[in-house]
């Protein structure tokens, strides 16, 4: 086990919910209340995913990290989906794209490290 792939994982989640909570709840109501909510949730499941695999036995975290990959997919799909409504400039977008791609890529030597 790698110890750092799992608190890199785990802190690169936690730190963009801090960075993405403000700007959820300035969403516009009616984006705020139904898609805000729906990607902060994906992103919390996420993080609790990633910390119970840090503490699962090996067969279980592969399963717990296969888990988190097809959660960080649907969160990537909400995000462009509040771009493409317009809540978000591209800048925002590509920022946001870049992050869970690093999020991604920290899954991924962690499923590979196994």
């Amino acid at each position: 086990m790698h110890p750092q792939k799992e608190l890199d994982a785990i802190q690169k989640v936690y730190d963009f919910i801090i960075w993405l909570s403000p700007i959820v709840n300035r969403l516009p109501r009616d984006f705020k209340f139904m898609t805000g909510d729906r990607l902060m949730n994906h992103w919390y499941d996420l993080l609790e995913l990633l910390i119970e695999a840090k503490y699962s036995p090996k067969t279980t975290r592969i399963a717990l990290l296969r888990n988190a990959n097809i959660k960080l997919e649907k969160i990537r799909f909400i995000h462009r989906l509040l771009k493409d409504n317009n809540m978000w400039n591209l800048k925002r977008h590509k920022y946001i794209v870049e992050q869970a791609n690093s999020v991604g890529i920290s899954i991924g030597g962690w499923l590979k490290a196994k």
